[in-house]
């Protein structure tokens, strides 16, 4: 191309107009050709394979504060018998990874409570990944006084293949009397 041509040329595409060109002649492609696409699909596919096969058993945790504030209908303004009833309370929003599967593969769930007590939950895992939330309602929210901390941990049978704790959890200590 001669500068004469370029001047021609609408400005903002100048740049891409020239790659572009100058791509397709040197390669001989046209870059929405079938082999392309294709060649687009297999490195997905390959990179997909190489992700989802490498990977290490993993559960993560995040705890959210809930109110009626973050019911729809509460933002929209419209009628719902829960903005009355909905008080406020927690969650834990848990999320895995899990690449060998099996029947005997669970998530153990221990949350502890400000009024030092505890309760024990476990989820059978159906899927390699995904994620599920612990809620702690309006009423136990306020008769427990609110999460103390949280250990959650992904096992096949007895196996820890992993885990994750809150950041205030502790190893209780056993004592008997004397």
């Amino acid at each position: 191309m001669t500068m004469a041509r370029l001047k021609t040329l609408p400005r903002k595409n100048t740049k891409q107009i020239i790659f572009c060109s100058h791509l397709t002649k040197e390669i001989g492609w046209q870059l929405g050709s079938k082999e392309v696409f294709l060649m687009r699909i297999y490195i997905i596919a390959l990179s997909a394979l190489l992700v989802a096969g490498c990977s290490k058993p993993s559960v993560s945790a995040r705890t959210f504060y809930t109110s009626r504030d973050d019911l729809a209908a509460y933002v929209i303004g419209t009628p719902d018998p829960q903005i009355a009833t909905k008080g406020l309370g927690q969650s834990i929003w848990v999320r895995w990874r899990a690449p060998e599967l099996s029947e005997k593969t669970h998530l153990d769930v221990t949350v502890r409570f400000n009024d030092e007590s505890e309760r024990h939950e476990t989820y059978s895992v159906a899927n390699k990944f995904g994620w599920m939330m612990v809620e702690i309602k309006d009423t136990e929210y306020k008769e427990k006084k609110g999460l103390a901390s949280y250990s959650i941990s992904l096992r096949e049978g007895e196996t820890i293949l992993a885990s994750t704790k809150h950041k205030m959890w502790i190893d209780k200590i056993e004592i008997e009397d004397l």
